[in-house]
């Protein structure tokens, strides 16, 4: 859903993450604090799109890193909020809710809140964790695996302060991307790499997606199973995501587990094996 909206100011109010769940918050009263959310204009047309459907993907998030809350703001009112939700809704008018009815699974009716405001400080993390997700996801796409080692080693910062056993704390862009042996070895970077990209992306993606089944009404009544994206930022982590897929070798069937564009085969011997079976084909 979206909006035009605006920046306010709550006074005697401070923001509170719900722990183990990073899409929720809780707003409580204090008296010395103040949270900036982003708002719904009153009044303002509310529109309804589909995320997965249209050019929209984690690097425009991640490029309001540097940009004034003004342009920040712009870019919420064209493409809606990321979806952090409060537990507890605070009472407060300035705050506004809308209610999407209808029928939302096959066992009955379900009711769906869209929340009017999102704290300004959770769109700015989930922006610079953005930025390091893409950042990794870029860096994994260079075509040799030297190359990659090369990217990946001027961008994940280590802290020798973090360290416990052989595991240091590592960061990109000053995003926390979790514990790791420090790599030595190219291959040991994209491991690092794609381990520290699921790290980011478990930490947003919990309870963003939910299984369903639906009935479509139609004469055969036809039983159809699907996923249920919860919030705009889930639905940008999958488009990543399905952008990292792997493609099979034509070969032998396995996953291609280097990231060469346009790769057909898993390696030398699956190479050599196409070589020989389309020799074959030829002469015969």
């Amino acid at each position: 859903m979206t909006a035009p909206c605006k920046l306010l100011k709550l006074n005697q109010v401070r923001l509170v993450r719900v722990q183990n769940k990073p899409m929720e918050y809780v707003l409580k009263t204090d008296s010395d604090a103040t949270v900036e959310m982003v708002r719904w204009i009153d009044n303002a047309e509310v529109k309804l799109f589909d995320p997965l459907g249209v050019d929209l993907s984690l690097h425009d998030l991640a490029s309001l890193a540097d940009q004034t809350n003004t342009e920040l703001i712009k870019w919420i009112s064209k493409w809606g909020f990321l979806g952090f939700r409060p537990v507890y809704p605070l009472s407060h008018s300035l705050l506004v809710t809308h209610i999407i009815p209808g029928r939302d699974r096959f066992f009955g009716p379900e009711h769906r809140i869209a929340y009017g405001y999102e704290p300004l400080a959770l769109i700015r993390e989930s922006i610079n964790v953005a930025k390091a997700a893409t950042a990794l996801y870029q860096a994994l796409k260079a075509p040799s695996i030297h190359d990659r080692a090369k990217n990946l080693k001027e961008l994940i910062i280590p802290d020798d302060s973090t360290r416990v056993g052989n595991e240091i704390k590592m960061r990109v862009f000053g995003v926390d991307i979790g514990k790791h042996a420090q790599p030595h070895k190219s291959v040991e970077y994209d491991r690092l790499a794609l381990r520290g990209l699921g790290i980011l992306t478990d930490w947003y993606l919990g309870s963003e997606f939910q299984l369903y089944w639906t009935e479509e009404r139609v004469l055969t009544h036809e039983i159809r199973l699907g996923w249920k994206v919860q919030s705009l930022l889930g639905a940008l982590y999958l488009k990543l995501g399905y952008s990292l897929r792997r493609a099979r070798c034509v070969a032998c069937g396995a996953p291609i587990g280097h990231l060469r564009q346009g790769a057909k085969t898993c390696g030398p011997a699956c190479r050599q094996r196409m070589r020989r079976r389309n020799m074959k084909s030829v002469k015969s």
